[in-house]
């Protein structure tokens, strides 16, 4: 017969009837600790199995769910479930007052990234006037900043001579940026969803004044191989206005040096933000990748105008100057994870053949249940507020597959391979604050593929005297093992983590700096995982069963996504 519970109230189900034994809310009893089973109702009453293969013999032991006086002796498994919560938990816990709150990362402007790229050159007369906006609009229909719009500019403006005019020359220079000057956001590798165009709104690149001094590269060709550089004193300045053909709707900004040639090469031409001359003019692609040919370091920086000092007249006054917006901010909101134990009076008193107290087995299930789920939301998390009006938190894969950096891994990657990645994740323009302590967490795959003679050091094998291959060995943070292996000046401290076993991710790695969990504590009350016990008991209800409620309200912050990286 079923059991009948029509005489309680249960607190998350309507209709307990017959036709529902898996429906929520039904309390642990002593004949039916867990819920129905496909194998049958009584889903404690399994046939004992011999584990040690056929032919052994089997001893009928029957009900696992009675102790039947049966004894202690028991496997009791654990291993480490969440070492990035883990960590979070221990280091970085940042309590919030409100379940939405907001953050900030501030990004200064340091001298190796006041740069821009030269898009265009031409004409001796300066173009605009000192702290004025010249202003074209395309003649093509282009609607949005591109090749034929930058086609369309550089001839409307005048920008049509390619070759640096001699020494002591007049010259408007076309210059443009690659990222975003409010708050300093640079592209991330291998992610090119929010990243911006060369000329892009709110790049506009404001720090070239009068009086500077500005380092050109060139080529002998447009478009050619980098060889050599020029030098421009700056007379004036101009901001760059570009709208969409037909209207005034603004798509791309610049600003205009008007200066005189300081130092000139032979046979030098300006080193474009462009493939091909001005006529034919590719808008450059500024999308950094995680290998040489498309990387900062070895593709982008060499195209890079920069300031280079400063000359003034005998007699003159005082400089001009300009600041900057170093910060950007962001928000993020907590969400109310719960679980639930039942028991009635029955169970908690009878004693258990593995386990001698029920209610203790329960409590503590209940709660590994509680901290692996907090787990997967702060991996797996998206941040959204449904239509009901309940917040879910943002998890860090979530986060670094919309904002970060993301790479390539693959069996046949060698320490060359990751020498790129980690030359390019941690490049000092990507560093915010001079704070990173990065930590790399990967698959199982990706871990014990670390370890094989023929996974990892296979591919490594071959050292020369050229070739240097450092493992530090292990350790641990925070109880947390960790494999560590040198990549030129890089620690790399692996992690495994099985919930990225679940997914298409092979490995992360996290800036720790710029990682936070933010339970919600404010106005005296802690909503940080709490054990709220007997919120219904018999002696408060009058109904044979214990209900105890584990809640938080927990949120995640995750900062810096050029910090933080990806590897599928």
């Amino acid at each position: 017969m079923a059991d009948n519970y029509k005489g309680i109230n249960q607190p998350a189900s309507g209709n307990v009837g017959n036709s529902l034994p898996v429906a929520p809310g039904i309390p642990h009893t002593i004949e039916h600790p867990t819920q129905t089973q496909p194998w049958g109702d009584d889903n404690y009453g399994i046939t004992s199995t011999n584990q040690r293969g056929t032919g052994k013999g089997v001893l009928g032991s029957g009900d696992l769910g009675r102790a039947y006086n049966f004894g202690n002796t028991y496997t009791n498994l654990s291993f480490a479930r969440d070492p990035f919560i883990h960590l979070l938990t221990k280091f970085k816990k940042k309590p919030t007052d409100d379940f939405k709150y907001e953050y900030a990362v501030k990004r200064n402007l340091a001298s190796f990234k006041r740069y821009g790229y030269v898009v265009g050159m031409g004409g001796t007369t300066q173009i605009g006037t000192t702290g004025t906006e010249a202003t074209y609009t395309t003649n093509s229909g282009a609607t949005d900043w591109d090749t034929d719009a930058l086609v369309d500019i550089l001839a409307t403006g005048g920008y049509t001579v390619d070759e640096v005019p001699v020494q002591d020359s007049m010259v408007n220079i076309l210059m443009m940026g690659d990222y975003k000057t409010h708050g300093n956001i640079t592209n991330k590798i291998g992610n090119v969803t929010n990243n911006v165009k060369l000329g892009d709104l709110l790049t506009k690149p404001n720090w070239f004044l009068k009086n500077q001094v500005v380092r050109i590269p060139t080529a002998d060709t447009a478009g050619g191989v980098l060889n050599g550089y020029c030098l421009v004193r700056i007379i004036g300045t101009s901001d760059v206005r570009i709208n969409a053909h037909g209207g005034t709707t603004k798509i791309a900004e610049g600003v205009n040096l008007f200066g005189i040639v300081v130092k000139r090469e032979t046979n030098s031409t300006f080193a474009f933000g462009t493939t091909g001359d001005s006529t034919a003019a590719v808008l450059l692609g500024v999308n950094p990748g995680d290998s040489q040919s498309d990387s900062v370091a070895g593709f982008l920086e060499p195209r890079r105008s920069y300031i280079s000092g400063t000359a003034y007249h005998e007699l003159s006054g005082y400089g001009d100057t300009w600041r900057q917006q170093p910060f950007t901010t962001d928000h993020g909101q907590t969400q109310i994870f719960k679980k639930t134990a039942m028991m009635s009076g029955r169970a908690m008193a009878t004693k258990l053949k593995f386990g001698e107290n029920p209610w203790k087995n329960e409590w503590q299930d209940k709660m590994t249940e509680m901290t692996w789920e907090i787990g997967q939301a702060g991996y797996f998390g998206e941040q959204f507020t449904d239509a009901d009006g309940i917040t879910y938190t943002e998890g860090i894969v979530n986060f670094i597959l919309n904002n970060g950096n993301s790479f390539t891994w693959s069996s046949a990657h060698t320490v060359d391979d990751y020498m790129e990645q980690m030359s390019a994740l941690n490049d000092p323009r990507f560093q915010v604050g001079g704070k990173q302590s990065s930590v790399y967490f990967c698959n199982t795959e990706v871990w014990n593929w670390h370890a094989k003679l023929g996974g990892f050091m296979k591919n490594n094998a071959e050292i020369s005297a050229n070739y240097n291959v450092q493992f530090s060995g292990t350790g641990k943070m925070a109880g947390v093992k960790y494999r560590s292996f040198d990549v030129d000046g890089t620690t790399i401290k692996l992690v495994r983590d099985i919930h990225l076993d679940q997914t298409h991710i092979k490995m992360i790695a996290a800036n720790m700096s710029a990682c936070a969990i933010r339970p919600l504590i404010g106005n005296g009350v802690n909503r940080d995982v709490t054990v709220y016990p007997g919120v219904k008991t018999v002696r408060n209800s009058g109904e044979d069963y214990r209900v105890d409620l584990i809640q938080g309200d927990i949120g995640f912050e995750f900062g810096a996504p050029e910090t933080h990286a990806v590897w599928l």
